[in-house]
């Protein structure tokens, strides 16, 4: 009966068509070396490169400055979709304001009060901003505020195939603390992405097919 019920809200919703790339613009800088790049005013940088290449790391400005490019890019892909946005939010420019939001965070010398478990070893998972604290944090991770509410998060990583790139995780979250966009970045594969709305969730992944990105709606409620 539940697999007949979501199926049939899954039916009415909007059609999506495919996402022409990029889905989020990350500049070669992102990638650096800790040994040769100096460190931007404002910035950090997390390592993430393994034995072959321990001073690899990513700028986590220019990781959060690719994000916000992805919430344009979405935002422009939901206008050619119509009712989609309507579907995703009950606030129409949501994602406006969640560019905002993020873009007035700074960086946090906080951490989640609770370890956050990653997805597959490196995805960010959260719904919402954990509680933060002073805590001792995963060199790995990044978190911003905006006065004592979370903005943002990015997480780094070594990727599978090839341990000198990386896999960059960002969640983004709204002024309530509701993460609304979580982008996923493989820097030896492909990105994903997923767009948490307030009754429904829109999964972007690449279609190596098509060459392009394809939405599809996710977990949607009555």
């Amino acid at each position: 009966m539940l697999m007949v019920l979501a199926s049939s809200l899954l039916a009415g919703l909007p059609p999506l068509t495919p996402l022409e790339p990029p889905l989020a613009l990350f500049p070669a800088a992102v990638v650096q070396d800790t040994a040769v790049d100096g460190v931007g005013a404002g910035d950090v940088q997390l390592v993430f490169g393994g034995a072959q290449c321990p001073t690899r790391a990513i700028s986590v400005m220019r990781s959060l400055s690719a994000s916000l490019t992805m919430i344009e890019r979405v935002q422009q892909w939901l206008d050619a979709n119509p009712g989609a946005e309507g579907k995703l939010f009950k606030q129409k420019g949501t994602l406006g304001e969640v560019l905002s939001f993020v873009s007035a965070g700074g960086r946090s010398p906080q951490h989640p009060c609770q370890p956050q478990k990653p997805v597959d070893g490196w995805k960010l998972n959260v719904d919402a901003a954990p509680k933060l604290c002073e805590v001792a944090a995963p060199a790995s991770e990044a978190w911003f505020l905006s006065g004592a509410s979370a903005t943002s998060a990015v997480r780094v990583s070594s990727a599978a195939a090839q341990e000198c790139q990386p896999r960059v995780s960002v969640a983004l979250f709204d002024a309530k603390g509701k993460t609304r966009v979580r982008l996923h970045a493989d820097f030896s594969a492909a990105m994903s992405a997923t767009l948490l709305g307030d009754g429904c969730r829109i999964e972007l992944s690449w279609d190596v097919k098509a060459q392009r990105f394809k939405g599809q709606w996710k977990a949607c409620k009555g």
